[in-house]
């Protein structure tokens, strides 16, 4: 396994993510992480297997439809589950009614309501998966991780129907060739793009872009506050299932409204969740964003920034930190300036948002990544009329009352916020003028290159994406091992060597081959400096 970072997170390393960005806004840098354990290192947790008409051909969604469908998925989303260390219950009644000192229970919504409630799953223990299992790879007698081995492009030979080798670099200037029989692509969805557009030495337009399909379709899970509202009384208690901020601190599982599959096909509407969140005393102080700062920067490894400026911002304004602290731990009354509705949508597949190339280059010499995330009507209607649903199904249910549907929502849903889930730029299809991969997920036209992760999802579902990205991961290596001899990969160096890079290079063959191959991860052989 060639991993570009090392055990934490290293600005150098990191800021290989830097790009341009010409469409909607996105931070291309802080939206991932570069180092062991991936993006793991920096998300929430959560977990929900995607429904079953998340697979379906929908006729009011452009390119919807997996060529593969739950049945395919099954016998995986278990061992999923079990990779996270979370339970594979999600029925809301039961599951909330049964969590230990708390008052939980799903909204009383009728049986014909537009609207009902899902439950996700919080991984805690088995958040950060390098953590998780870095001592299982040490262990491991068929794996070897190499820590700071950037794979800058894949050689291909005339035709480009096969990967001959991964050309590796380091940040402390050393190369290498990696040649293997089969070479797996799990990079995320904007890396996994980048990478086969800036393999372009034999393949002008990149590996695996003959029908120029390679980065297109990107999508998210565009995010936009969508009310104001005020609760029943008596309500709030049941409420905090739905506050994503309080599930992380004190649940093993959140809540979330969802609009039914039979509204979505009869408004012809994107799928979505929404969820409440509060706006606390003392959220706006100065102290109260530098502590956010710091326990975000910590939350993802990295060190803070500006420390110092940071912890005096933290002391200047401290009783409005503690009152905001406060607010977060017991969601008091006492504390709540106002409550929100906040919808995350699923985002129509469009081929005009797209990963592509910039002229610009970083210090490996690879062209940086030109991000064009665009929105479609259909995308901007679904924000716009599931608000309405939402305040008139939640009005009728006697739970909450909609203060008002925030007068900006026009231009929130004109630029949303994102929620960091990179999807499509890969896409899985059948046809390869109109996807990249076929339904194992190997890149159509090149014999031993597949691709893991959300990069080859049609469609983008209403939920965290992970979950599905490891059961096609699990399904991947089934399909791996089926086609395995347990070659062992070779490295050589390049023509041109100095005499360290070439030592390094008969190191790391002989670690490969000639040496036992359960290499401790923390004895890294391709050192950042």
């Amino acid at each position: 396994m060639l991993e570009s970072g090392g055990l934490r997170m290293q600005r150098n390393t990191q800021e290989l993510y830097e790009g341009e960005n010409v469409g909607l806004p996105y931070e291309l840098d802080t939206t991932r992480s570069r180092y062991f354990g991936g993006s793991t290192n920096c998300w929430g947790g959560f977990n929900r297997p995607f429904e079953d008409y998340h697979f379906q051909t929908r006729d009011w969604v452009p390119e919807s439809g997996w060529p593969i469908g739950p049945d395919d998925l099954k016998d995986y989303y278990g061992p999923a589950h079990e990779i996270f260390d979370i339970e594979n219950d999600y029925r809301p009644a039961s599951v909330l009614s049964a969590l230990p000192e708390q008052k939980l229970h799903p909204l009383p919504f009728a049986a014909d309501s537009r609207l009902h409630t899902s439950l996700t799953r919080l991984a805690k223990e088995r958040r950060c998966l390098g953590k998780a299992y870095r001592t299982e790879l040490n262990r491991a007698a068929n794996v070897t991780v190499y820590l700071h081995a950037n794979v800058t492009a894949l050689e291909t030979p005339a035709g480009g129907a096969s990967i001959t080798a991964a050309q590796v670099r380091t940040l402390a200037g050393n190369q290498l060739r990696v040649q293997a029989r089969w070479f797996v692509l799990a990079t995320g969805a904007i890396e996994n793009a980048r990478l086969l557009l800036a393999s372009n030495a034999v393949e002008t337009a990149g590996v695996g872009n003959r029908y120029d399909q390679v980065g297109r379709y990107f999508m998210e899970h565009p995010r936009t506050v969508v009310a104001e509202v005020s609760l029943a009384e008596g309500a709030e208690e049941a409420m905090k299932a739905y506050l994503p901020r309080y599930a992380l601190l004190r649940l093993p599982v959140a809540a979330e409204m969802n609009l039914s599959f039979a509204t979505q096909r009869e408004e012809r509407l994107l799928d979505g969740a929404a969820y409440l969140e509060l706006v606390l005393d003392g959220e706006e102080a100065a102290s109260t964003k530098a502590m956010k700062q710091l326990f975000w920067d910590l939350w993802r490894g990295v060190r803070p920034r500006q420390p110092m400026q940071q912890i005096a911002a933290v002391l200047s304004s401290p009783l409005s930190l503690a009152t905001f602290g406060w607010g977060l731990i017991s969601c008091s009354e006492r504390f709540i300036r106002c409550r929100r509705i906040t919808f995350i949508a699923e985002q129509c597949p469009n081929p005009d948002s797209r990963v592509m190339l910039s002229n610009e280059t970083d210090s490996l010499d690879m062209p940086r990544v030109k991000l064009d995330w665009r929105v479609t009507d259909l995308d901007h209607e679904t924000v716009r009329r599931t608000a309405q649903i939402l305040a008139d199904e939640l009005a009728n249910a006697g739970i909450l009352q909609v203060d008002k549907l925030l007068p900006n929502v026009e231009g929130d849903v004109l630029t949303p916020r994102g929620t960091w889930h990179h999807m499509g730029t890969t896409r899985m299809h059948e046809d390869e003028t109109r996807g990249v991969v076929d339904t194992n997920c190997k890149l159509h036209g090149v014999g031993n290159l597949f691709i893991a992760g959300s990069s080859v999802f049609p469609t983008a579902g209403n939920h965290t994406p992970t979950l599905t990205i490891v059961a096609l991961a699990l399904r991947l290596a089934d399909h791996l091992s089926a086609l395995m001899k347990h070659r062992p990969i070779e490295l050589s160096e390049p023509q041109s060597r100095t005499a360290d890079a070439a030592s390094l290079a008969r190191a790391a063959r002989e670690a490969v081959i000639g040496a036992p191959v359960a290499t401790p991860v923390t004895q890294a052989l391709f050192k950042s400096s």
